[in-house]
């Protein structure tokens, strides 16, 4: 089994990030994790307003992700997420298990809600989970949009709620996740899941996370 963080962010795209791709990648090489899923936010109506084509906007939105592979060399493996927010909300979700290809078919079809987003990414066998549904100023999206839900967000300085996302999670049959959310070196390798270790790709990880609702996560050095 390996460590595998599935909520990180770099300061080459998320503006709230305080680490460069190349340098994280090391950190969490370092701290013993096997790979991390770069989830830089793609904020929709922000890529709307820009003018941008769905080309110009993945080619920026990877610039992370491309310079974590970069300092990563043969330490740590690297994948492609994102946290994307749709319109008329500030919610957050993740995307597991993003290629090149399929960031940019969600750029080109600019899903304007989950649901949309959800149908559009599962067809592509890519996961959409809501990120700490329960932070102040957020609220759950409905069940039938979701692939699961980010039942444990370890970000360290905001309070998640994380018991109301499991309780969530737990009523409506829904998949969890667990992530450092880590925009800081302090953060590193504060959660995550164990996968197997034929988990060598966003695309492994989201076919294993597809059969496993609740892999078991590893939280502050300790599996949960």
């Amino acid at each position: 089994m390996k460590k595998v963080d599935t909520h990180v962010h770099t300061c080459e795209v998320s503006r709230c990030g305080h680490v460069p791709g190349a340098e994280m990648a090391r950190l969490y090489a370092r701290a013993g994790y096997g790979a991390i899923t770069i989830t830089d936010h793609f904020i929709l109506p922000e890529v709307a307003e820009s003018g941008r084509t769905p080309e110009e906007t993945v080619e920026i939105q990877m610039r992370g992700y491309r310079a974590a592979l970069e300092g990563a060399g043969s330490a740590i493996q690297v994948f492609l997420g994102a946290e994307i927010r749709f319109f008329g909300g500030v919610e957050d979700f993740l995307l597991m298990g993003l290629t090149a290809e399929k960031y940019l078919a969600i750029a080109r079809a600019m899903p304007r809600t989950p649901g949309a987003c959800r149908a559009l990414a599962e067809k592509m066998g890519v996961l959409l989970y809501q990120a700490h549904p329960y932070r102040e100023g957020q609220q759950p999206a409905a069940p039938g949009d979701l692939s699961g839900v980010e039942v444990l967000n370890a970000h360290p300085r905001h309070d998640s709620h994380n018991d109301l996302a499991l309780a969530y999670a737990q009523r409506h049959g829904l998949r969890m996740l667990c992530g450092s959310d880590a925009h800081q070196a302090v953060d590193v390798g504060r959660g995550g899941i164990l996968a197997p270790d034929w988990v060598n790709s966003a695309e492994d990880l989201a076919a294993y996370l597809r059969d496993a609702p609740r892999p078991q996560f590893w939280v502050n050095g300790a599996p949960q």
